[in-house]
């Protein structure tokens, strides 16, 4: 059954993934290579019933993953996340306003077609706002 805080022993457990080195924080994922969490910093609630049960609000076992800076597609800004800002850069550059390097030129054809148009733009867009996923 549910356990509720009169009838159980609550730990919590922050835990905290720190990018360095040029790489970014991808996710938190289970031993199965499952996403468990997006956000760097998690906190993981353990309850032991009156039974002595140990009962996890989340995955016992989480492990941080990272990939190097400018991989992320979209992230034209090679900041390590997408955001609005990045659609800007690319839509900019679709329009011949400004210039882009190699890095952000390969993190901003987010169609695959070889060039950053007005389409990888709105994707980007679409993905800073959580429309759609950051791998689609």
């Amino acid at each position: 059954g549910l356990l509720n805080e009169e009838d159980s022993l609550v730990y919590s457990l922050t835990i905290r993934a720190h990018s360095a080195n040029g790489f970014v924080f991808d996710g938190w994922y289970d031993v199965n290579g499952n996403l468990l969490y997006t956000e760097p910093e998690v906190e993981l609630m353990t309850y032991v019933d009156s039974f002595d049960n140990t009962v996890f609000s989340g995955s016992p076992v989480a492990t941080a993953h990272f990939i190097p800076v400018g991989s992320l597609l979209g992230d034209v800004d090679l900041s390590g996340e997408v955001t609005s800002s990045d659609a800007i850069l690319a839509l900019r550059y679709a329009m011949g306003i400004i210039e882009l390097s190699p890095d952000q030129l390969a993190a901003g054809d987010v169609n695959g077609d070889g060039a950053v148009g007005v389409d990888d733009a709105l994707t980007i867009l679409r993905t800073a706002m959580g429309l759609i996923g950051q791998n689609q």
